[in-house]
């Protein structure tokens, strides 16, 4: 877009979006063998890579049955590893012959795009590309290649040649030229894909780890590729946003809802939350980068460069070094240099030394000054850390409630009173407030949880405090033990509740009796999983039933 707004291109320049018919599945094998013999590869890496493509046979699968057994005998494996370099070894050739005709190619795998600068590339680009078919196999599809003039009001369509397009060019995935306009339907598109995604997979019942794990490796992955390219405008942004609170917060509103909270790490109390905005600073920043290369920027950075510097006499290095940013709506370079400056303000020279993105991570992600400290409702979780809370040997959605009850935002008391059955009190203690703490430790029904949890321990170690003895025990299947016990308490009182406060229908507050059948169904159910996966030393189910039914 730089070179076309800014320098004078020949009239009758033009770029060429070829679309290859197949691409993969045309390529002749003989042709194939051709030119691994002509770039010299040594003979046994010659018949290695045969063994791709070569003595292959297939079967089609027609009314339940298996046809007969064919031989193909052209193509290469699409999905094998191997077959895009395959391809680009195929059409390398052609690439030459082009560029001997004086036009300029630029390709990625099939996607294919031939430069001329005058009415007289056409005849051997003709020439060339009928040449490849008859010799590679491989076929133009001249109704989806477009043709882009670099010059629009002074083309003139040379005589069979593709008519101009007026639409935007689409490489790699982005429309080119870098408008505003293109950027923005860009993602008008990214969006709908990203809610379809998040639709599909915000019911599916997974802990808060595992919908972050979701949100990164299915979600955004979907448009990290974008962002350095064609960043999204602040509206794209808090769109995004919005769709990941709905996958990860499920559209509760009581959780720990700054982003400076959840965006820290686990040992930080955090969740690793994805902060969409300092991730898109930290692409871009890392492209921009590339201005201060120490040999000589790419190409396209010089081009860059010298359109900015002709609108602000200033160049890319010169902005971010002096903190500044330019009002030109040239994307990426915009959003690159803004981000560039901030880190220079906050660790200078930085961007010098061509940052990586985990260096880049550790500047711009908030970190407390000081650690946040986890809130602990009962002295039977001691000891309470973020660490313990997200230890592997902890149920991973009985650590979500733990997390929650460190930031003190599970709803409870006063801020569920207008909805929650028994307004602000607890269910089993009427007229008093509920809170965190009464709900996990002062509450009455809670003591007879507590008590018979650490008579289970006990069967394990005799010790004043055998779910803290067994915690720190040097047998780490006796640790697992212990935290599983804390957890299994907390989850079972918390469901307890929660059945009662905020189901649709108004079920009888549960009994002592029934909170301790409660309690054995989940302990039994979770020895059952430990013993089979871990081998836990779990006691025998008998002597943990007597606890709870002695005779």
């Amino acid at each position: 877009m730089f070179v076309r707004s800014h320098f004078a291109t020949p009239p009758q320049s033009f770029i060429l979006s070829l679309d290859w018919s197949k691409a993969y599945d045309r390529v002749s094998h003989h042709w194939l063998d051709h030119v691994l013999e002509h770039i010299s590869f040594p003979r046994p890496f010659r018949r290695l890579l045969h063994c791709t493509y070569h003595h292959r046979h297939s079967q089609l699968f027609i009314n339940g049955h298996l046809g007969p057994s064919f031989p193909i005998s052209k193509g290469v494996p699409q999905g094998d590893p191997v077959a895009p370099i395959l391809f680009n070894l195929s059409i390398e050739p052609l690439f030459n012959a082009l560029r001997s005709a004086r036009l300029w190619v630029r390709a990625y795998a099939d996607d294919t795009y031939a430069i001329g600068f005058d009415e007289h590339a056409w005849q051997p680009l003709h020439f060339w590309l009928a040449q490849y078919n008859l010799s590679a196999g491989g076929e133009v599809h001249w109704g989806k290649t477009t043709l882009i003039p670099l010059s629009p009001s002074s083309y003139t369509p040379p005589p069979n040649t593709p008519p101009p397009s007026s639409l935007p060019l689409s490489t790699l995935g982005v429309l080119l030229p870098l408008s505003r306009a293109n950027i923005d339907s860009l993602w008008d598109s990214l969006l709908l894909k990203v809610s379809a995604r998040i639709d599909s997979l915000h019911t599916r019942s997974l802990s808060l780890r595992g919908r972050i794990l979701v949100a990164k490796s299915l979600v955004l992955s979907k448009i990290w590729y974008h962002v350095v390219v064609a960043p999204p405008s602040p509206t794209y942004v808090q769109q995004l946003n919005v769709l990941l609170r709905k996958l990860i917060w499920h559209s509760r509103n009581i959780h720990p809802a700054s982003l400076t909270t959840s965006s820290l790490s686990l040992d930080e109390g955090g969740i690793s939350y994805p902060d969409i905005q300092t991730e898109i600073n930290i692409r871009t920043i890392k492209l921009t980068s590339v201005a201060f290369s120490p040999t000589s920027p790419p190409y396209w950075m010089k081009c860059a460069n010298m359109v900015i510097q002709s609108r602000t006499n200033s160049s890319i290095p010169h902005l971010i070094l002096t903190h500044r940013t330019t009002y030109l709506d040239y994307e990426p370079f915009r959003s690159g240099i803004k981000a560039a400056s901030h880190l220079e303000h906050l660790a200078p020279t930085t961007i010098l030394d061509s940052p990586s993105l985990p260096s880049l991570r550790a500047i711009l992600r908030f970190s407390p000054p000081t650690p946040l400290t986890p809130y602990n409702p009962s002295p039977f979780l001691h000891p309470f850390s973020w660490s313990e809370i997200w230890h592997q040997h902890r149920p991973r959605k009985m650590a979500d409630v733990l997390w929650k009850i460190g930031h003190q935002q599970l709803p409870t008391g006063t801020k569920v009173a207008n909805y929650a059955k028994d307004g602000p009190y607890c269910p089993w203690c009427p007229g008093t407030v509920n809170s965190i703490a009464h709900l996990f430790h002062d509450c009455p029904t809670a003591t007879l949880i507590w008590t018979l949890t650490i008579q289970v321990a006990s069967l394990l170690t005799n010790s004043i405090t055998p779910l803290d003895n067994l915690i720190h025990h040097p047998s780490l299947p006796h640790q697992r033990i212990g935290r599983t016990l804390q957890s299994v308490a907390i989850y079972t009182k918390w469901i307890a509740y929660t059945e009662r406060a905020f189901s649709s229908l108004t079920p009888p507050l549960k009994t002592n009796s029934e909170l301790s059948k409660a309690l054995l169904t989940n302990i039994l159910s979770q020895r059952k999983l430990d013993t089979q996966l871990h081998r836990a030393p779990w006691p025998p189910p008998s002597q943990i039933i007597h606890i709870f039914n002695p005779v």
